[in-house]
Parts: structure tokens; C-alpha cells; sequence
């Protein structure tokens, strides 16, 4: 390959060509890092879920986590169906996270819409997570004929 040939590979690289499939394959990482965010009460934007109000749910939710809260912070977990219907897609504008459970419209209307997403933390771990097939895509891409 001559330098031509290589400085028209590098100029014809679509990043988000190269990866959309590699993201696809990690769909599954996405939804539990989403999931591991909410059991520890985080939303995508960086904020906490609300404490509970109700003692007596608190007090159900209490035994069901490690540590001791009089007032345990907010996890959407009850049946586990919310977590279980939650499902990584392709939106407009990259990575789309929902849940398709029944409860699903209530609970963003009640905690917003960063309940879906990842935070700053999340991503590092993601990027850390596809650096390496992303680096070989990209060398292929440099190094085709």
C-alpha cells in the first residue's frame, strides 16, 4: 500500500461505522451497568436517587441491602421485572437505554429520565470495556487495500 492508498483509508473512516457493531456486542455490559448504576441509587446525570419516605417500605427494603439506612436510597428494584425489561438500543443520538416494563412510564415520571443512561464512571468502564476491539477495527480500517 502506498501512502496515497493509506492517507484515502484514514480519510474514508467512519468512526460511528466502526463502533456501532462493536457497541451492538456489548448491549448486554450496557443494560447491567445501567442496572448496577440504579441499585446503588445513581442517575445517568451524576445525581442520587431520593432516600425513601415510607418507613415501613424502608424497613422491607433494609434487609434486602448491605448496609444500614434508616431510610435506604431509592433503587427501583422491587420484582425485578423493571431491571430485567431493561434493554440497550440505538437511538438518534447513539446509545438508548429503557425499560419495556408496565412500570416503566411511571417511574421516569417520577425520578426523570436519568434514571436511563451512564454515568461518567459507567463509560470509563464501557470505553476500557471495547478500547481494544475498537483500536483493531480502526487498524483494519487504516490498513485495508
Amino acid at each position: 500500500m502506498d501512502l496515497i492508498q493509506f492517507q484515502n483509508n484514514i480519510l474514508n473512516i467512519d468512526p460511528w461505522e466502526l463502533l456501532r457493531p462493536i457497541l451492538e456486542k456489548h448491549f448486554d455490559e450496557i443494560e447491567q451497568l445501567n442496572r448496577d448504576q440504579l441499585s446503588r441509587g445513581e442517575r445517568a446525570d451524576g445525581s442520587a436517587m431520593p432516600d425513601y419516605q415510607n418507613i415501613e417500605y424502608a424497613g422491607f427494603k433494609e434487609q434486602y441491602i448491605d448496609t444500614y439506612n434508616i431510610f435506604p436510597t431509592t433503587d427501583l428494584r422491587y420484582s425485578g421485572d423493571f431491571y430485567k425489561a431493561l434493554k440497550a438500543g440505538f437511538g438518534t443520538y447513539g446509545i438508548s437505554l429503557e425499560s419495556f416494563d408496565s412500570k416503566a412510564s411511571e417511574l421516569e415520571a417520577k425520578y426523570g429520565s436519568s434514571i436511563y443512561g451512564l454515568t461518567e464512571e459507567s463509560r470509563v468502564i464501557l470505553i476500557n470495556s471495547i478500547n481494544v476491539e475498537f483500536k483493531q477495527a480502526l487498524h483494519n480500517a487504516m490498513f485495508l487495500n
